[in-house]
């Protein structure tokens, strides 16, 4: 991961992916209506900076979160599929271990 994506990713998590900035966004688009002449900033606020930087920042934000995920879900799942092999060669084993007992015990009946 550059620094430019871990730097998105914290945006989102810190900033954009925040109650707070939802908030933000709603007291923005309703300040004209208390400000009639403030509609031209907040058209270029909204337009230039929301859409044209942070939307962006978002989408790569949530791409290397669920690039995260990813790896550790497969790193998650490498070590389910190690867990599983090992019981399988313990069961291997055991098995084995039950032939040889039978192996005896039928000898040892022969033998009587």
């Amino acid at each position: 991961m550059t620094r430019a994506d871990r730097a998105a990713a914290w945006i989102v998590a810190h900033i954009i992916g925040t109650v707070g900035f939802v908030w933000f966004c709603l007291m923005l688009a309703l300040f004209p209506l208390l400000v009639p002449r403030a509609m031209t900033a907040v058209q270029f606020i909204s337009s230039g900076v929301l859409q044209l930087v942070l939307l962006p920042v978002l989408l790569i934000g949530q791409q290397q979160a669920e690039a995260r995920r990813s790896e550790i879900e497969a790193q998650s799942q490498g070590r389910h599929e190690a867990r599983e092999k090992r019981a399988a060669r313990h069961q291997e084993q055991l098995l084995e271990r039950i032939e040889q007992l039978c192996e005896r015990i039928v000898k040892a009946e022969e033998t009587v």
